[in-house]
């Protein structure tokens, strides 16, 4: 029996304000449509900001787009800056060897001009001769 005179209770409870919520509404109601002109308004915003948003993200997807290609881009300089001063390192080093040999030529040959004077001197008795070249114009 509790059971049944509770649900009563809760019956009135909720008619009366039903009843004054009515009056409540009619003294609210300027304030209503101003709330309800405000939800508009932020819900032109808010798809505003959406619009915004997502031309910045594919704005965003551009730039990242851009950033890896140009991250390839310095990569394969990278590699082929490292390729090119290796291939620097071996050219500088095989010039190094060049000049080595040419110079050591240079001294053969001096030394074969000698020995061939000395021999023409004693075979063919020769004299030896100092060549002054004067040029004149």
């Amino acid at each position: 029996m509790g059971g049944k005179g509770e649900g009563k209770k809760k019956t009135e409870k909720r008619a009366r304000p039903s009843s004054s919520t009515c009056d409540e509404l009619e003294e609210d109601g300027p304030h209503f449509e101003e709330l309800l002109t405000l939800y508009k308004a932020l819900e032109l915003k808010n798809e505003e900001k959406s619009v915004h948003i997502a031309g910045l993200q594919a704005l965003l997807q551009t730039a990242n787009n851009e950033i890896e290609v140009l991250t390839d881009n310095v990569m394969a300089l990278e590699a082929s800056l490292q390729f090119t001063q290796q291939e620097q390192d071996d050219v500088k080093g095989c010039i190094a060897t060049c000049e080595k040999d040419q110079m050591r030529q240079e001294t053969e040959l001096t030394r074969q001009s000698i020995y061939s004077g000395r021999w023409n001197l004693l075979l063919f008795r020769i004299n030896e001769q100092r060549v002054k070249i004067c040029i004149t114009s």
